[in-house]
């Protein structure tokens, strides 16, 4: 008996043998000759032929199996005869999307034995999305970065890149900032109150140091995947408007003000009795950053094997506990004139110039100066008084010294250029930054 039946059906004899089967795309289909022997039972096949057998539906699954194209999943597999190709699932080494990729898989071969294959794909894709968006809402709750893991990953991703002094001095202000939100303010859902609690703590311009780096390390997080928008990137968009002008910025002693701040420390006209050392022990500290116009820490790290003769070298620099190269990492040298030669000369006389650092300016502990006590407990008492006594008229900390040498150097006819190579800096920076106004200036009487 022959079956003309193209159906994609296995047929289960009921009585007799095949005797002839084809097996066509995975399915088996009958068609060709079966003996069904001499005692038939007769019945009907689904496929509508009147034959003796018991038929039964039985589709064979498709393989899928994820391949990597380019680092990226895809699915591949054939069904009636028809390919089909599925890609967008996200990265072939990424566990989690494979994991979603194969409850896609999972799904596809659902569908095709319950009859509900979609042949356009769309249901698939779009499942897949929302399996995504549903994993990343529950990461997102479950994990959520609040600003001080935020802060901690900066600090470490930066920390070996980043001098330690700006790790014990600004990123302790950062520390410190942190601390003053409490565990709800530092939710990024809270993100908007940030700058409105640290202004009851900070001054603007102190704001204005902290807040960028915050910002930068939400940045730093967010390109990370660490968190899921970049929530800390605008803080200091927040701050009141209003020209920020720096403490440093073209201010300068006069002539007549370094003068009483130096005949101060030489005479310990503010030195308080009981202290353990005078002010004047200091003095040609002082007067050396007036003459070379060096940045404190450039100083406080001079050893007298950075004298070569007419010249000074500048090549280190000494802050926070830390001795590192100068600002710009470069060696410039300073001649010496006959003022600082007299300087450098008295200093040498000094006992405590005789330790084992070989330090030209050593503290009265013979060690590294430190500049926040010194500048706190020493010059700051001395400004402080003379500005109460009226015989200065500003009060400017131990770095304006720079500005004051630069300015007085440039009105007693030194070219900008030489004075910017001196100093390390630029012309540019000179005008911004060092050069002082001459608020004593007498002019001249105009013709007509």
């Amino acid at each position: 008996m022959n079956c003309p039946c193209s159906s994609v059906v296995e047929h289960t004899l009921g009585k007799g043998e095949v005797t002839s089967s084809i097996l066509v795309t995975g399915f088996l289909v009958c068609k060709g000759s079966i003996d069904w022997g001499n005692s038939l039972d007769d019945s009907l096949c689904v496929c509508g032929q009147n034959i003796a057998t018991k038929c039964t539906m039985k589709k064979r699954l498709p393989k899928i199996k994820p391949e990597n194209r380019n680092g990226y999943i895809r699915l591949r597999w054939c069904y009636l005869g028809k390919r089909y190709t599925l890609s967008g699932l996200g990265r072939y080494d990424d566990p989690l999307d494979m994991s979603i990729t194969q409850s896609v898989i999972g799904q596809i071969k659902r569908d095709i034995q319950l009859g509900t294959f979609d042949p356009s794909l769309r249901r698939y894709t779009q499942n897949h999305r929302q399996n995504e968006e549903a994993i990343d809402a529950f990461i997102e709750e479950s994990n959520r970065w609040g600003l001080d893991d935020v802060w901690g990953f900066y600090k470490e991703v930066n920390q070996v890149y980043t001098p330690l002094t700006t790790q014990k001095n600004h990123w302790v202000a950062v520390d410190n900032a942190i601390k003053k939100l409490s565990p709800e303010q530092l939710d990024p859902k809270q993100s908007d109150t940030v700058v409105g609690v640290l202004m009851g703590h900070y001054s603007v311009g102190t704001l204005h140091r902290v807040l960028p780096t915050i910002s930068a390390a939400s940045t730093l997080a967010f390109r990370n995947g660490k968190i899921s928008k970049n929530y800390w990137r605008r803080l200091k968009a927040q701050l009141p408007k209003g020209k920020k002008e720096s403490k440093r910025t073209q201010k300068a002693y006069s002539v007549d003000e370094v003068t009483a701040i130096l005949e101060a420390f030489k005479r310990d006209r503010y030195c308080p009795n009981k202290n353990a050392y005078s002010h004047s022990y200091y003095y040609r500290f002082v007067e050396f950053l007036v003459l070379t116009g060096c940045r404190p820490g450039e100083a406080i790290a001079l050893t007298w094997g950075d004298i070569e003769g007419e010249k000074i070298r500048f090549n280190k620099s000494y802050s926070l506990g830390v001795l590192k190269s100068t600002k710009n990492g470069k060696t410039r040298y300073f001649p010496i004139n006959e003022q600082l030669k007299e300087c450098l000369a008295m200093q040498h006389r000094n006992p405590r110039s005789y330790n084992s650092l070989n330090l030209v300016f050593p503290s009265f502990k013979s060690g590294y100066i430190n500049l926040y006590n010194f500048t706190t407990k020493v010059f700051n008492r001395i400004v402080n008084g003379l500005f109460n006594d009226g015989i200065i008229r500003q009060k400017l900390p131990t770095y304006n010294l720079r500005n004051t040498s630069a300015s007085l150097y440039l009105r007693k006819g030194i070219d900008r250029a030489t004075i910017a190579k001196l100093f390390e800096t630029s012309g540019e920076m000179l005008d911004k930054h060092y050069f002082s106004p001459d608020e004593d200036v007498e002019l001249p009487g105009i013709n007509s």
